[in-house]
């Protein structure tokens, strides 16, 4: 029989939860959602792959029964794009539902592509109200309850405040972080190191066509140019100065020497 948690690691629990939602509905992260024999098992990361993370849930109590992929968060409705959906395990949704509920977060989970029974039904069942009903008694005075109340307040607040604007799109989202990595991209043209220019480059080219017709490939590219900017910046093959914007008088200089170079080579093929 699965250990039930206790009021203190639910609370704890619900308030890890929270971040990790708000920053869901920022950007689309990868996850990795399994059924474990304690119960589901949820990590979220916006850099690491869900390869890694399937990895990571399995360690942490998890097991083979579960999903992986992308999640985007609009409000309190969560959107699972799963690599697989075909191997997604029946009832993960409400299963899934039913754990945020129990930690002061509810939301309604949709697995794209996969329809499951029930899932529009409010978490009022049986399963929902287990641990639900434990943190009271065990607080000595609805104090659990009272925190998670004041976390769902808290929560419905964040996504009223940021649904003034419109929600992004994943493509639109794909193309702002792309656009936080220009200034990198082009000071990487100036780097001494031609390979990482040239690595740079492909990946420039490769993202600006996947993101107009396959948004997967696109976040996968996305994260190579992401990591190989990273590790070009730590071993100095991208100036400094092109990390916060091209040099203008740098530019200048290099032009001025490289047009030098010209007129000497073409002095010096005159006496040859």
């Amino acid at each position: 029989m699965a250990k039930k948690p206790s009021p203190a690691e639910l609370k704890k629990q619900g308030e890890e939860l929270k971040k990790t939602f708000g920053a869901m509905r920022k950007v689309q992260h990868q996850f990795a959602l399994q059924i474990g024999k304690e119960g589901i098992v949820f990590v979220a990361d916006k850099k690491k792959p869900a390869a890694a993370l399937w990895r990571a849930a399995k360690k942490d109590g998890g097991s083979s029964k579960g999903a992986m992929g992308t999640v985007t968060m609009k409000g309190k409705v969560m959107e699972l794009d799963c690599e697989d959906p075909g191997a997604v395990p029946a009832g993960l949704a409400r299963k899934a539902k039913v754990y945020f509920a129990d930690r002061g977060q509810p939301a309604k989970v949709v697995i794209l592509g996969v329809e499951e029974e029930g899932d529009d039904e409010d978490v009022t069942a049986d399963e929902g109200t287990t641990e639900e009903a434990a943190a009271p008694a065990e607080s000595g005075g609805g104090e659990a309850a009272d925190g998670g109340g004041a976390a769902e307040e808290e929560t419905v607040e964040e996504a009223e405040a940021g649904g003034g604007a419109k929600e992004e799109t994943p493509k639109e989202i794909l193309q702002r972080e792309y656009a936080e990595l220009v200034p990198q991209v082009e000071a990487s043209e100036l780097s001494p190191n031609a390979g990482i220019a040239k690595k740079i480059g492909g990946l420039k080219g490769m993202f600006e066509k996947e993101i107009e017709g396959n948004e997967k490939k696109a976040r996968a590219v996305l994260e190579m140019l992401k990591t190989t900017i990273t590790k070009a910046l730590d071993d100095g093959d991208i100036p400094e100065a092109g990390a916060k914007g091209a040099d203008p008088a740098k530019e200048e200089r290099m032009s001025k020497i490289a047009e030098l170079e010209r007129s000497v080579d073409e002095l010096l093929a005159e006496f040859a």
